[in-house]
């Protein structure tokens, strides 16, 4: 029976069920029973595959020789991102960046005159051998390093002192004074006592006064003709002050042992036999020992001179005994160490001297705050005029006390403050507000 086909070419109706073999490909037809199986040849057994197969980017990379720094996400192993091509050329900057003359001429910081110093400091050595080759010039290229050594002892005194008022010119007034006039003065005050060091009477009496003396005297007298200009200086300032006129003092000594003692005495030590080496040897140490400790040494005690000189000055009920003690502690310091030079009371006295300095550099305020209260005290403890002034002022130092000014320049720390007339302490802060009843305002 045919079915006839559809609209569209199909058979209508139920179809029979498809055999096997209906509408496959000539050739491919395989029918029931059993089945024939071509041979197949056998493939050589490959090398078992490991269950973690690295990822394709990491053999390419690894391929290239990149390395794998990191932790790479999702647990594979490290790993590096492709670095980027490298230029074909660099660009030199411009020379006016990395070399800003202009900027650093308008730079302030590189125009203080604590950079001037760092500088001459490291320029000054080479141009005294540069300018004093010969042996004839062992004058001038000696005063060429005796103010070297000098100028780097400055730049110490500075860092560690801090003078909260001092200006270049003072300290340039200061040195001119010591440099032409503290040694002479010195000289011929020794020289009318009979100056030795034969007993620490001697000592103290003739040298440790008439040197000590010559380097106070610049600061008091400039204290005295600039009295409205140092006005506002502290005890500190004057204690830099004298550092400095010890230093000018210290460089002219040591330029007098290295001319005229120090030759002498190598040449004496020669004519009694002394070898050339040694009296060499000899002369070195002792003019690098006068090169770099005298200028400091003088400093360390003109410094407490000039401490206790700013104390006379801010604290005038108590002036001359304040300015006799500075110069006697000192005098006393410097005839000892003159007497045991060369021996163990040497370095403790060394060490006392530097210690007192420091304690008057730092911790002074303490000795101020006292001399305050001290006068204070008497201030109060003065008669009251019995009636009422005609016009305010007319009884000047009578009244209340009036409390103690404050210095915002002078950092003494927690040590103590030094007083500066027309500056108070400001008044404590108020106590806050009570809490608004209720609730916030």
């Amino acid at each position: 029976m045919t079915v006839p086909p559809g609209p569209q070419g199909q058979p209508q109706g139920p179809q029979p069920q498809q055999q096997p073999g209906y509408g496959w490909p000539d050739g491919q037809y395989q029918g029931p029973g059993p089945q024939y199986q071509q041979p197949q040849q056998q493939q050589p057994q490959q090398p078992q595959q490991p269950l973690y197969q690295e990822p394709q980017y990491q053999q390419h990379y690894a391929g290239q020789g990149q390395q794998y720094l990191g932790e790479p996400p999702y647990g594979f192993g490290p790993y590096a991102p492709p670095r980027p091509p490298r230029p074909t050329h660099t660009a030199f900057p411009s020379p006016a960046v990395v070399l800003p003359f202009q900027r650093w001429l308008r730079d302030r910081s590189l125009r203080n005159w604590i950079t001037v110093l760092f500088v001459g400091l490291v320029v000054v050595p080479s141009f005294a051998l540069v300018a004093f080759p010969d042996l004839s010039q062992a004058t001038q290229s000696s005063w060429v390093f005796a103010v070297y050594f000098a100028c780097a002892w400055l730049l110490v005194l500075w860092i560690s002192v801090r003078p909260p008022m001092v200006k270049p010119l003072m300290l340039a007034e200061v040195a001119a004074i010591g440099l032409v006039l503290e040694a002479p003065l010195a000289v011929f005050l020794e020289r009318t006592l009979h100056a030795g060091t034969d007993n620490v009477v001697s000592s103290v009496f003739t040298v440790g006064i008439p040197e000590e003396f010559a380097k106070a005297l610049p600061i008091a007298v400039l204290a005295y003709v600039h009295r409205h200009a140092w006005a506002s200086l502290t005890p500190k300032d004057y204690l830099f002050l004298g550092a400095v006129s010890g230093l000018a003092f210290g460089a002219a000594e040591a330029v007098e042992y290295i001319t005229k003692v120090i030759p002498g005495e190598m040449t004496q030590a020669a004519q009694e036999g002394a070898s050339p080496a040694a009296v060499v040897l000899a002369s070195i140490t002792q003019g690098s020992w006068r090169f770099v400790t005298d200028p400091m040494s003088h400093a360390i005690w003109a410094g407490i001179t000039g401490y206790f000189i700013g104390l006379a000055v801010r604290f005038t009920r108590h002036r001359v005994w304040l300015a006799i003690f500075g110069l006697a502690l000192t005098a006393v310091l410097h005839g000892v160490n003159d007497y045991v030079a060369g021996h163990f009371w040497w370095i403790v006295e060394i060490v006392v001297s530097v210690l007192l300095f420091v304690a008057y550099s730092q911790a002074g305020g303490v000795i101020e705050q006292d001399l305050s209260a001290a006068e204070q005290a008497a201030d109060a403890a003065r008669p009251q005029p019995s009636g009422p002034a005609p016009w305010p002022g007319a009884h000047p130092g009578w009244g209340p006390p009036q409390p103690p000014a404050w210095n915002p320049a002078a950092g003494w720390g927690t040590s103590g403050f030094t007083p500066l007339p027309g500056h108070y302490a400001p008044p404590p802060p108020a106590a806050p507000y009570p809490p608004y009843p209720g609730g916030s305002a």
